[in-house]
C-alpha cells in the first residue's frame, strides 16, 4: 500500500503558474487589479492558462501571487476552479508572498517550502494557450534520463518574418546541438548581429534559430529552484538560463522543444494583448473560444459573421454598425450610430450616441457618452467618459477614472483615477486643486521610475505599450 501512495506521489504531475508579471507595462491598471485577472473576450487570461493546463493533465497546481492576493483568491472562489467546486480538474494550492519583488524571489521562495516534488511546468498567469503540454514533459524526463544534468527544457513556438507576435525587445537567437536539441547559446538582444563564442563550433551540427517566440512555458526539475537559491542576484529566468550555459561553476543543462501545433503567447504588454484578443476571436485557442463554458454566465455568446460574438442579452439601437472581430458582452448597451470594430466591450458597457470605437479594449461597467472617439487604447472597469472626448492611440484608462467632456487625450497618455503623491505636501487642496487636468478623477499617470528622471516625456513612455518586431530588411522595405 505504501509503495502505490509512493509512486502515485512521483507521477503527480504539478504546475506553477506566477502570476505577476514583474512589469509595468499596462500601469496604472494593474496597481489595483493584477495582470492575470485583466479581461479578455469575456474572461480572465488566468483562466486562458488554467484551461491549458487543464488540458495538459495537471494534478496539482500552485498559484504564485505577489500583489492584490485577496482579488485573484475572490475570483478563483467564485469559479469553476475553486477547491468546493465538484468540475474543477486539479487542487489549486495558493501562495502569497507581496515581498516578492521578482521572477527569482519567487523561486527562491518556492525552493524554501518544498512544495514541488517532481518535474513540474512553470509558465505565467497572462498565458492564452491551447497546447497539450503532457509530451514535452514527458520527453523531458525521457532526456533526464539520458542527462542526468538536464534541469530544464524550453518550450518555444516558431514566428516567421514579420509575424504579428514577434514583439520589439524580446528577440530571441538560441544554438543548439542538433543531434539533442541541447541548448548551447542563448540571447535576448535587439541588435543586429549576433557573436557566436568560438566554443559553439566543437559541436558536429550546430542549429541556428532566430525565428522563434517564447511563450514562457519551462519544464523542470526541482533542481533549477536551488539553482536560484545558490544565486541570490539572478532574478529572471533569461539570467539564469545564461549562467547556466556560462558559468563554469553550473554544471547543468537545458534543453529546447519547438511546438508543433496549437498556439501560445503571453499577453505581457498592451500590443501582445491586442494580438491575443484577436487570435482568440479567430478561434486559433479553440476549443477556448467565447462562446463556450462561461462559468455562471445567465447569457449565451453568439458567433456571427466575421468574427463578431454578440451576448444574447446585449442591446444594439437600430443605425449601429459592428465591424469585425468585435465582442459584446454580457449586458452591453450600444446608442444609435455606434460604429464598432475590432474592439472588446466587457460586460455592462454602454456607448453613447454616433461614439465610433476601433481597435480598442473596454472593460466592465464602464460607460462612454455621445460623440466620443476612441481609438487603439484600453479602458478600465468603472470609467465614466463623457460626451465628445477623443482618446488617440495607445491610451491607457485606468480603473475608476472620472473624465470631464469634451477633452482630448493625446497618443501614448495614462491616466489614474488618483493624483500621484509628490510625499511632500501635507496640506488639503481646494476642490479645483483636487481635480485632475482631464477631469474630477481624472490625473497624469507617471511611473514612480519614471518621475524620478527627468529626462522622461511626462505624456508617457511608448516602450511600455509595445509594439512588433521587424528586422532591418523589414524596416527598409516599409
Amino acid at each position: 500500500m505504501v509503495k502505490k501512495e509512493e509512486i502515485k506521489k512521483e507521477d503527480l504531475v504539478q504546475a506553477v503558474v506566477v502570476c505577476d508579471s514583474f512589469n509595468n507595462s499596462f500601469a496604472p491598471l494593474t496597481g489595483s487589479l493584477p495582470s492575470c485577472l485583466l479581461s479578455l473576450a469575456g474572461r480572465p487570461l488566468l483562466e486562458y492558462t488554467l484551461e491549458c493546463l487543464s488540458y495538459s493533465g495537471v494534478q496539482e497546481l500552485f498559484l504564485y501571487i505577489t500583489n492584490n492576493s485577496t482579488k485573484v483568491t475572490d475570483w478563483l472562489n467564485s469559479s469553476r476552479w475553486s477547491t468546493s467546486s465538484s468540475v474543477s480538474p486539479f487542487p489549486v494550492t495558493i501562495i502569497v508572498n507581496e515581498h516578492c519583488r521578482s521572477f527569482g524571489d519567487a523561486m527562491r521562495d518556492l525552493y524554501e517550502r518544498g512544495v514541488l516534488r517532481n518535474e513540474f511546468i512553470l509558465t505565467s498567469g497572462d498565458l492564452v494557450s491551447n497546447v497539450d503540454l503532457s509530451p514535452y514533459l514527458s520527453k523531458h524526463k525521457e532526456t533526464f534520463k539520458k542527462d542526468k544534468k538536464a534541469i530544464m527544457t524550453a518550450i518555444y513556438s516558431q514566428g516567421y518574418q514579420g509575424h504579428p507576435l514577434r514583439c520589439k525587445g524580446s528577440e530571441l537567437v538560441l544554438a543548439t546541438d542538433k543531434q539533442n536539441d541541447q541548448i548551447l547559446f542563448y540571447q535576448r538582444s535587439n541588435t543586429k548581429s549576433t557573436n557566436f563564442p568560438v566554443e559553439l563550433f566543437q559541436h558536429d551540427e550546430v542549429e541556428v534559430m532566430f525565428d522563434i517566440l517564447d511563450p514562457n512555458i519551462y519544464v523542470c526539475s526541482p533542481e533549477l529552484l536551488a539553482l536560484f537559491s545558490d544565486n541570490f542576484d539572478i532574478q529572471d529566468m533569461d539570467t539564469m538560463i545564461i549562467e547556466i550555459l556560462e558559468s563554469e561553476l553550473v554544471d547543468s543543462t537545458i534543453y529546447v522543444e519547438l511546438l508543433t501545433s496549437g498556439f501560445s503567447c503571453r499577453a505581457y504588454n498592451p500590443y501582445l494583448y491586442r494580438q491575443v484578443y484577436q487570435k482568440v476571436l479567430n478561434r486559433w485557442v479553440y476549443p477556448i473560444v467565447p462562446e463556450r463554458n462561461v462559468w455562471k454566465t445567465t447569457s449565451k455568446v453568439r458567433l456571427l459573421a466575421d468574427s463578431v460574438y454578440r451576448s444574447s442579452n446585449a442591446v444594439v439601437s437600430k443605425g449601429s454598425s459592428i465591424g469585425r472581430e468585435t465582442f459584446l458582452g454580457n449586458s452591453v448597451k450600444l446608442s444609435e450610430g455606434c460604429r464598432l470594430q475590432e474592439t472588446c466591450l466587457e460586460s455592462d458597457v454602454t456607448v453613447g450616441v454616433n461614439t465610433t470605437i476601433t481597435g480598442s479594449i473596454i472593460m466592465k461597467n464602464t460607460s462612454i457618452g455621445n460623440d466620443c472617439i476612441l481609438e487603439n487604447c484600453i479602458v478600465g472597469e468603472n470609467v465614466e467618459i463623457p460626451a465628445k472626448c477623443v482618446l488617440k492611440n495607445k491610451v491607457i484608462i485606468g480603473h475608476n477614472v472620472i473624465m470631464k467632456p469634451g477633452v482630448t487625450i493625446e497618443e501614448h497618455t495614462r491616466l489614474a483615477s488618483e493624483k500621484s503623491s509628490d510625499g511632500f505636501s501635507d496640506t488639503e487642496e481646494s476642490v479645483e486643486e483636487s481635480q485632475g487636468e482631464f477631469g474630477p478623477k481624472a490625473y497624469l499617470y507617471v511611473d514612480e521610475e519614471e518621475e524620478e528622471d527627468e529626462d522622461v516625456d511626462m505624456v508617457g513612455s511608448t516602450d511600455l505599450w509595445g509594439e512588433a518586431f521587424s528586422t532591418s530588411e523589414e524596416s527598409d522595405a516599409a
